[in-house]
């Protein structure tokens, strides 16, 4: 924790760094307060921060009568809960509290993490003792054959095991009888029991098999101690009562909560000689990690409910998990620049001081933005979106409640009757996840050609042609954007395009290929109503350099092309199984019909045909669409679907 405390008198500023561990911290005049405030005004004893290991976090606690807590005057003895960069005055001073991630840690898991600290010191100096004694081009992000051997492999594992025991400063058989070697040794049986989970999760569906790499497998395994690790580990599943096919986020979360508590009481079961070889097992997973892949962000991309990770800098890394944006806890060893080249280079794009920042994916799809200095204040950032392991369809949809099966219904019949849509939503309401989800209904003899910016659309179909734009060489040539791609797929003979994201002048090629025979195609945009997505379209159609086209044209070039917006948003609802918990979900919201232009009011008109009520539900509006006679005699539909407007299932 630091307190950052000004003299509103004088304007002196001086920092106050507290010890970890510290508690409670005493704030007065006396020289023995931790924070000492030089004034007449102020008693010895002014006020205390304390953390009682209730659940309830720290609080501030005022002893007299003269602490003000935003233009609030407290009572004494009435604490207030601390939180980062809570300004308080006890006049003349201001004191602006200043929280570390351990700072909002209960006592337990403040041991937890004060573990990971030492773990990750041990693998910092074992890796940094590496490269000295391997050569080996680490940074490189190429992998030749030589490097990946059986052979280097078993070498460079038998190297680390050696130097982890010379700088863990114990005797070789003694390694896990520390505190830290235990938690080398629990992380190894929570990752696979978590990988189980994900495993069994995706029988049967192929989009789903994570690929090993090459590195990960152990070679120096040893089959007898693995087959007591998989009893210790069965053991655990059934006392935390992890259940494979059930909802993937709550077993996860389960496995998270409820880990190691019990790995404490099983552990003394296990020999010691098994705790040793799971220990080392661990730390060579993560030095090979951070010696051939992506460091400590192999492990959190391994876990499918965090669907962001975003790097501030090496030593602070965040996720999002269930819609809740948290602290991993992970530090890079390696330098960020390295991992970030690493990233780039396999996908054929660069990054450096002239090209400052580059968008590019993983293997297994996630979307990356990485940004280096000049235009960071504190070094390169990184930001990873990830999508589901399993491509969702939209009775996944359903069961999340993003979706109702008549809204699929609808959908269903306008992809086949070839209707132009448009997916909207703000970021990270799951546009890419919808696409991918109403594709499903595309008929599979028909020829797609996906455009984006880095490929990230998933198609479950036969026919898909996928184009991704290129960078700049050096010389600032050679690149190809959406725009050109657009209109070089008109030559492939599509029979629908699909841009991943309209954000700039290829809105404008996009709307002419749907007014020009590519009829059931799809894209998406950044807009928070149907009605943005108007204003959107004709500020990216006037960013087109070939466009001159007053406002009057465009709106008449978008209601001769579009046909449905399809509106997405978060929603933030309560937690049924956990009383007091909040869930985030992804919804739809409206699907609305362009109908034409509004001459009286100007812009479009916009028939909403579905939209979500004050009560959650997702309803018909009772409104027809213009073409529902098409939807009754080739969609398949009932008219009845259009006017169940109370959701109650009778007509």
């Amino acid at each position: 924790m630091r307190i950052l405390v000004s003299n509103d008198i004088t304007n002196e500023i001086r920092n106050v760094m507290l010890p970890p561990g510290k508690n409670p911290i005493r704030i007065g005049s006396a020289a023995s307060c931790d924070v000492v405030l030089r004034s007449n005004m102020i008693p010895e004893q002014a006020a205390a921060i304390s953390n009682q290991g209730d659940g309830k976090g720290w609080r501030f606690w005022p002893l007299y009568d003269g602490c003000v807590v935003d233009e609030q005057l407290l009572m004494v003895q009435r604490p207030v809960a601390v939180r980062h960069q809570l300004a308080l005055q006890l006049d003349p001073y201001t004191l602006t509290i200043y929280l570390d991630v351990r700072d909002e840690l209960a006592p337990e898991e403040q041991r937890q993490r004060s573990l990971d600290d030492r773990c990750g010191g041990l693998v910092n100096e074992v890796h940094r003792q590496l490269l000295r004694v391997i050569q080996s081009s680490s940074s490189s992000s190429d992998l030749d054959d030589e490097s990946l051997s059986d052979d280097y492999l078993l070498r460079l594992e038998q190297s680390i095991e050696e130097l982890a025991t010379k700088f863990s400063d114990l005797p070789k058989d003694d390694f896990t009888q520390t505190d830290a070697g235990d938690r080398f040794a629990g992380q190894l049986l929570r990752s696979r029991l978590l990988r189980k989970l994900v495993d069994q999760s995706a029988i049967g569906d192929a989009l789903t098999q994570q690929n090993v790499t090459p590195w990960a497998l152990l070679r120096t395994l040893k089959p007898d101690l693995e087959r007591e690790i998989e009893v210790v580990a069965a053991t655990i599943q059934s006392r935390i009562g992890l259940e494979a096919g059930k909802d993937m986020s709550r077993e996860v979360g389960k496995l998270e909560r409820e880990f190691w508590p019990v790995w404490r009481e099983c552990k003394e079961t296990l020999r010691l000689d098994v705790r040793r070889y799971m220990g080392f097992a661990q730390l060579k997973k993560e030095i090979k990690d951070i010696w051939y892949g992506l460091g400590p962000l192999e492990d959190l991309l391994e876990n499918p409910t965090i669907t962001e990770i975003m790097v501030n800098d090496a030593d602070n890394v965040f996720i999002e998990k269930d819609g809740v944006i948290e602290n991993s806890g992970r530090r890079f060893v390696k330098d960020l620049n390295d991992i970030i080249q690493r990233i780039v280079t396999r996908v054929q794009r660069k990054i450096d001081t002239s090209t400052p920042m580059v968008d590019a994916r993983l293997a297994d799809g996630s979307r990356v933005n990485a940004i280096i200095k000049p235009l960071t204040v504190r070094g390169p950032c990184l930001t990873i979106r990830r999508f589901p392991q399993r491509v969702m369809k939209c009775d996944d949809l359903i069961q999340r409640g993003a979706l109702t099966p008549s809204a699929k219904d609808f959908l269903r019949a306008c992809v086949l009757l070839r209707s132009n849509i448009l997916v909207a939503g703000g970021t990270g309401t799951g546009k890419t996840t919808l696409l991918n989800a109403i594709s499903e209904f595309i008929p599979d003899k028909e020829r797609i050609l996906t455009i984006e910016d880095t490929a990230e659309l998933r198609l479950a179909k036969s026919h898909v042609v996928g184009l991704e734009t290129k960078q700049k060489n050096v010389e600032g040539q050679g690149g190809v954007d959406i725009r050109m791609l657009v209109k070089n797929s008109l030559r492939m003979r599509p029979d629908r395009i699909i841009v991943g994201e309209c954000r700039g002048g290829e809105a404008l090629d996009m709307l002419q290929a749907m007014n020009t025979g590519h009829d059931g195609s799809m894209t998406t945009i950044h807009a928070n109503t149907p009605h943005d997505v108007v204003l959107r379209l004709e500020v990216m159609v006037q960013q087109n350099a070939d466009s001159q086209l007053p406002v009057l044209s465009i709106h008449r070039q978008v209601a001769s092309a579009l046909d449905l917006i399809v509106q997405l948003q978060r929603e933030t609802i309560a937690d049924p199984l956990r009383p007091g918990e909040k869930l985030h979900r992804r919804i739809v919201s409206e699907i609305v019909e362009v109908v034409d232009l509004d001459i009286e009011n100007g812009g479009l008109y916009l028939k909403p045909i579905f939209r979500r009520r004050p009560d959650g539900r997702l309803l018909p509006t009772g409104f027809l669409p213009t073409f529902v006679d098409r939807l009754l005699t080739e969609g398949g539909l009932d008219l009845s679907l259009f006017l169940d407007i109370e959701g109650t299932g009778r007509r």
